[in-house]
């Protein structure tokens, strides 16, 4: 069971030169205590992010690496920037993981999907904010 979100539309960049500060955030948000009560799958015993491994800062080394892990498709671009630029799948802890990194992304980037049910929704990265709207497609 799951709900499940395509995304329609994207432009969403981290600089080459702010991928250490998001990989810093994407470490804190699995490893700081204070961040515990946000994971709800796993076991007990090592509870974690949906569709993230528990220990995923020790498996991995990059972003990239990470957003792969819960379901993104990304590319690199020439210059080294971080892009994400599909997904189709299972909603799940995305949010938290974009949250994390808000800081580092190119102000103006935003993430468009639409849900099972045909709703749409859009993250939109503001300074150091992440923004979620709800929509709606118009055609003329």
């Amino acid at each position: 069971m799951g709900y499940y979100i395509t995304m329609e539309d994207a432009q969403f960049r981290i600089p080459a030169e702010h991928l250490q500060g998001a990989w810093d955030a994407l470490v804190d948000l699995n490893t700081n205590p204070d961040h515990a009560h946000l994971k709800n799958s796993g076991s007990r015993q090592e509870p974690s992010f949906a569709w993230a491994y528990p220990n995923y800062h020790e498996a991995f080394t990059t972003v990239a690496e990470v957003f792969q892990m819960i379901g993104f498709e990304t590319c690199t671009t020439p210059d080294g920037d971080f892009e994400i630029v599909g997904y189709d799948g299972k909603a799940g802890d995305e949010f938290l993981f974009l949250r994390a990194v808000a800081p580092y992304v190119t102000p103006g980037s935003f993430l468009h999907f639409r849900g099972e049910e045909g709703e749409h929704f859009r993250y939109l990265f503001n300074e150091d904010n992440l923004i979620e709207e709800d929509g709606f497609v118009t055609f003329r």
